[in-house]
């Protein structure tokens, strides 16, 4: 790593030949994909240079060959914000949290990322899933009922599931009575048939 650091560094100082000393700390990745100073590396120069999809594709084969599950986690994260925020493929963005997720279901940077990507792309059944995933992960209760009073919104506008929309903001009532603007939907919910 430390050669190839030392290469990449002529590269980029004295030959001013960015997608050499790209490539260079690429080759440094594959030997330390924990290395955060060579992470940071390639992240500035994908910046500089707009190699943001030669960097994905790097990331995306190091994820494959990382077998700790804590750096391949990091990694996989690292991959998505470039599909999300650089290369604007969201399937892929969604795919690569998906990955995350299923890897540590606990983690809810992963979770707040597919909320807001299946929010943006309207996939309901999904995001439902995932504020069911936050709820079981929320803090409070002042989180739980934020939350299950979004997973009801969801079941009753999105999806049209009346009978899981009541069950939600009963969920919420059960938790604190006092919710007045829950209580009122729940009972234009209930006196409307559903």
């Amino acid at each position: 790593v430390e050669l190839l650091d030392f290469l990449a560094k002529i590269h980029e100082r004295r030959l001013n030949d960015f997608d050499a000393a790209f490539d260079a700390y690429c080759r440094a990745l594959r030997v330390d994909p924990s290395n955060q100073e060579v992470i940071a590396h390639i992240d500035r120069l994908a910046e500089s240079s707009g190699r943001w999809a030669d960097l994905a594709a790097v990331y995306a084969a190091e994820t494959d060959r990382i077998l700790d599950t804590r750096l391949q986690t990091e990694m996989l994260l690292r991959l998505a914000r470039i599909y999300e925020e650089e290369t604007h493929d969201l399937d892929k963005a969604i795919a690569t949290y998906r990955r995350v997720a299923d890897a540590e279901p606990d983690r809810k940077d992963g979770l707040e990322a597919l909320d807001r990507l299946y929010t943006r792309t309207e996939r309901w059944s999904e995001l439902a899933d995932i504020v069911r995933g936050e709820i079981r992960l929320a803090d409070n209760d002042g989180q739980i009922i934020e939350l299950t009073f979004r997973l009801a919104q969801i079941l009753e506008v999105a999806l049209g599931d009346m009978p899981k929309a009541v069950e939600a903001y009963q969920d919420i009532l059960n938790i604190d009575p006092k919710q007045a603007e829950t209580r009122a939907t729940l009972e234009r919910l209930l006196s409307s048939g559903a």
